[in-house]
Formats: structure tokens, sequence, C-alpha cells
């Protein structure tokens, strides 16, 4: 899951004129523009966002930027964000030496070239950014090995329910066809097996972690897929579904019934954060510019689908645990609970070489992201 989060820079001066003129030179970077007007101010924001960048005033009342610096040292959380000071102080070697013994990663004096400054703040932005994306990395590597070891396990353990599940439904039915059975009999067999046929289709999700669930592929449509997966969750829901399918979507190499599951389970999260009722809405197109790629696909056409509903929405602090093995909010052990729909839409995208992500608001609804790669089209 990728989230675009705009890059903060501190400004720190006790004279409002100064604020108001850095916030208008880097009102065009692509950066959010915090102010502080004191160094106890400053401190108190460091504590509470994550800065690429802090542009400090040397000279302060009651705290100057020296001192504000020494007590970020003090602080594990903020001690290694970057500093730059801007002072009208004398350029002797001993306040610039002062400057750096403090912290500070560059030191500029009054009046400074703007376009230095500048260029200066897209160096430390992009430095941030890439430190974010390789953090992202990590994150992403260790949960794909913890999922390679929940499959190992997930794979034995579907191998062994299905050869108990198979012999349990094999007995029910040929019980159920015994026609001396009493009437409420057959009833609590029709019970029983409905309860086996869902606790088999827990195990088909399981083997989406293992070894063996890797899809089956063959070239096909993918609109009649989504169609049919939706349509059937839908039939009995108090929701509605519009489709804007690009009529020209081209074929694309999937297992159609991996990928039916997706879209079902999809479709199932969807009404379930419509409790009262409302419209999902469905979009398919064709990517072929780059540009439009998130990180880490390889190049080529794609086709993307957005899942999108006016639900309960997702708060931010749970977000980046929704596609994280049985994990969920529901209540466990109703038919809502087991926590693996959005794992198993992860493990499936992920074998067919696409990505899922999503994004989410509270009281606004939720849409979910799919790229998956594409036949070239012939001109």
């Amino acid at each position: 899951m990728h989230t675009v989060v705009m890059p903060k820079i501190l400004v720190v001066d006790d004279r409002q004129e100064n604020l108001f003129a850095m916030q208008d030179l880097l009102k065009d970077e692509g950066v959010s523009v915090l102010t502080a007007s004191s160094g106890n101010e400053a401190l108190s924001l460091m504590l509470r966002h994550r800065f690429a960048l802090i542009i400090m005033d040397v000279m302060m009342p009651d705290m100057d930027g020296f001192e504000t610096v020494e007590l970020m040292n003090t602080n594990e959380m903020i001690r290694d964000t970057p500093v730059i000071f801007l002072t009208a102080m004398s350029k002797e070697e001993q306040h610039i030496f002062k400057g750096y013994a403090a912290g500070a990663v560059d030191y500029l004096f009054k009046p400074f070239n703007p376009d230095i400054l500048k260029s200066k703040v897209r160096v430390f932005v992009r430095l941030q950014q890439a430190i974010a994306e390789q953090q992202q990395l990590e994150r992403e590597l260790q949960k794909n090995k913890s999922l390679a070891a929940l499959g190992t396990l997930a794979g034995g353990i579907a191998h062994d329910y299905n050869n108990l599940l198979a012999a349990i439904m094999g007995n029910i039915e040929m019980a159920a066809d015994d026609p001396s059975l009493h009437n409420d009999s057959r009833l609590y067999l029709q019970s029983a097996f409905l309860a086996t046929t869902k606790a088999r289709d827990l195990t088909r999700q399981l083997v989406t972690f293992s070894q063996g669930g890797f899809p089956l592929k063959r070239s096909m449509p993918i609109a009649g897929i989504i169609q049919t997966a939706v349509d059937k969750v839908l039939r009995d829901a108090n929701s509605t579904c519009t489709y804007t399918l690009a009529p020209n979507l081209p074929p694309v190499d999937i297992d159609a019934e991996q990928m039916s599951q997706v879209f079902h389970n999809l479709a199932t999260n969807a009404v379930e954060a419509m409790p009262q009722g409302g419209q999902l809405s469905i979009v398919a197109d064709n990517v072929n510019d780059q540009h439009d790629l998130p990180p880490g696909l390889a190049t080529g056409p794609y086709v993307r689908i957005f899942f999108a509903d006016q639900g309960v929405g997702i708060s931010a602090d749970i977000m980046e645990r929704i596609f994280d093995p049985y994990f969920s909010t529901k209540i466990r052990g109703t038919k809502k609970g087991m926590g693996l729909g959005l794992s198993v839409c992860q493990s499936i995208i992920q074998k067919h070489s696409g990505q899922i992500s999503a994004q989410s608001a509270p009281g606004v609804g939720t849409t979910i992201t799919i790229f998956l790669p594409a036949k070239r089209q012939k001109d």
C-alpha cells in the first residue's frame, strides 16, 4: 500500500514578516510549510510532526537557534532532522563553527540567494522521500517473509483439512439420501453440509498463501469476470453498483477462479461497509503511460480497476494493517470475522504480477485500486 504524503518544512523565526516571506518563497516547492516564532514552539511542533528540513533563524529571544538545536539533540525522535541556520550575524569563523558544532547541516547568511535556498530544500526533500521509500520496501520485504512462512504452514493445513472435509461432505450427502430420514434430521444435515462447504471455501483461501496456490493463467477479458462476481454478491444486498468499464480493455493473463475470488471479496467488504445501503462504483481503464504506474511495477500496459464504496471508511491508525493475514475489525467467530479477505486478494494479485492498494477516510468511504498486466494491443 502506497500513500503519498506531502513533505513538511519547519521555518523558525521570531519575526512574522520573515515567516510570511519564507512561506511565499516555498509555496511552489511541493512542501507543506509550518512556522514557529520561538525555539519552544518549534520543539513542540517537532514532537508532533515529521519534518524533512528545519530552516531556523539564529538570533531569537529567550532561546536562540543554537540552544534549540542542542535541545533537539537530546531527543532521539528529532535529533537527526536536518537544520539549516539563517543568520544576519557576523560571518566570522567562530560563529560558523558554532553553527556546525551545534548540529546544523548548513549555515546561510542574510540576505541569502532564494534560488540557492530552494535548491537546498529540494535536496533534503528528495532525501526524506528516498528514506521513506526504503523504509516502505523494508516493511514490504518483512511482510512478504511473514506471508511466505504462513504460506508453508497454510498449505499443509489446507491439504489435510481438504481430505477430512471431503470425507465429511460425502457422508453427509449419503445420509441425506436416506428415504426414511425425518424432515427435521434432513434440515440438520443440510445445515451441516452448508457449514462444511464454508469450511472448504476457507481452506481454498488458505491455499492461496501456499506454493500450491499459484494461478493457472490463460488470456481472457476481465470485464465479464468483474460483473459476474460482483452481481452475485449484490443479489441479496441493499446496495447497488455502477460499472464504468472501458470498452477497449485488453485481455489479461489470469486464473479466472482466483480473480473471481478477489472481486467477490472486495464486493463483500464494500457491502459490509455500507450496512444501511449505498453505491459501489467500479471503474476499469487502460494504463499505458509509465508515469501513471505506482512504484514497484514492471513497465508495460496494465488494466487498472477501482472499487470505490460509500461506506464507513478506515481510520489512519489501521490502514497499514488491512492487508495483514487474520487482521480484522469485524467480530471474530461470526460469518464476517476471519480477516483473510484482503490478505487473499493481495496474495492473488501479487501472484499475477500486479499490485493492490487502498485509500480511505472515515465517513467518506474506501477505494481499492488494482493494477493487472495486460496484453499488448496490436497496432
